[in-house]
């Protein structure tokens, strides 16, 4: 079941990626965003992670958890094993897509496909990759979380590129919007 803005978040406990244990009683006090991908190899994910570490988003304003359909070992071929300020979480079982609400769509792709000047930036930074046609074809969500644990915007993708814009959660921390 789709989660609802105004609600409080779910509670989970996990480990990332890295061994550390992160949890939403842990994450309590901070403004949290926590997104859905489909696997580490996901040219519309990854080119969405590049945009936010463009965006200058840090730590310090917003811890970011991520959780990817794939195995630890590929999200972390994928980050080429070097840390990241994101919680990096596997979830090949989808046991928190499912908490969560995440839903699957094979027509997610190519929705996604139509967004034109998106798919040529893929192509040009060198992310498309073949074995992302492999991933489970969830489509992606993102949740603003404030510092009380409840969820002030709830966003869910129409396809496999659709995010939340990531000008809407630098508004959301109260950062400046970038003009580039």
């Amino acid at each position: 079941m789709k989660l609802q803005t105004g609600t409080s978040l779910p509670a989970f406990s996990t480990i990332d990626v890295y061994g550390n244990t992160i949890s939403s009683e842990k994450l309590r006090g901070k403004k949290i965003l926590i997104s859905f991908f489909r696997g580490a190899s996901c040219p519309f994910c990854n080119l969405h992670i590049r945009d936010i570490l463009r965006s200058n988003l840090n730590t310090d304003d917003l811890t970011m958890v991520f959780f990817f359909t794939s195995s630890q070992e590929e999200i972390l071929q994928h980050t080429n094993n070097s840390k990241t300020n994101f919680r990096l979480i596997a979830d090949p079982n989808l046991k928190y897509y499912n908490l969560f609400g995440i839903e699957k769509s094979r027509a997610g792709m190519f929705k996604a496909m139509f967004r034109i000047k998106r798919f040529i930036r893929i192509f040009s930074e060198g992310l498309f990759s073949m074995r992302s046609m492999m991933d489970i074809p969830t489509v992606p969500a993102d949740f603003l979380i404030n510092e009380q644990g409840n969820i002030e915007r709830v966003y869910y993708g129409k396809d496999y590129g659709d995010h939340l814009p990531i000008d809407e959660i630098r508004r959301w921390v109260g950062k400046p919007i970038s003009l580039g």
